[in-house]
């Protein structure tokens, strides 16, 4: 699978419960509603445990995005299309995340579970 990852920053204007609740009842459904014509295959944000930073290195991102895609190609094709780079796609962005702040890569999965399993299934 290959990715488009976003390392964001919200919006400095939004809580971080703005920003979840946004995210959640707003941005995601629209992100899903634009682009699984255009074959997304995986849409998944991560967000920072607070009580849990003690096991982490400190991080001024506050959510990490994955897009995921059959392709490369398929992946290009999306992020291209004119359904995804829509006003209402850009406005919703601009109001949910501070792109100026963020970081973004696009990536090809490696699951090492998953071939773990793979071989153990293959050796029964």
């Amino acid at each position: 699978m290959h990715l488009s990852i976003g390392f964001m920053v919200r919006n400095p204007q939004m809580t971080v419960e703005e920003f979840r609740r946004y995210w959640d009842e707003v941005h995601a459904p629209l992100i899903l509603k634009l682009l699984t014509p255009h074959g997304i295959r995986r849409y998944r944000a991560k967000f920072p445990v607070p009580s849990a930073a003690r096991y982490a290195s400190q991080t001024h991102y506050d959510a990490i995005v994955e897009m995921g895609f059959d392709s490369e190609e398929a992946l290009d094709r999306a992020l291209a299309s004119a359904d995804f780079q829509c006003d209402e796609r850009r406005e919703s962005s601009a109001r949910c995340f501070d792109h100026a702040r963020g970081a973004d890569m696009v990536a090809m999965e490696s699951d090492a579970m998953a071939a773990e399993q793979d071989v153990a299934t293959i050796r029964l």
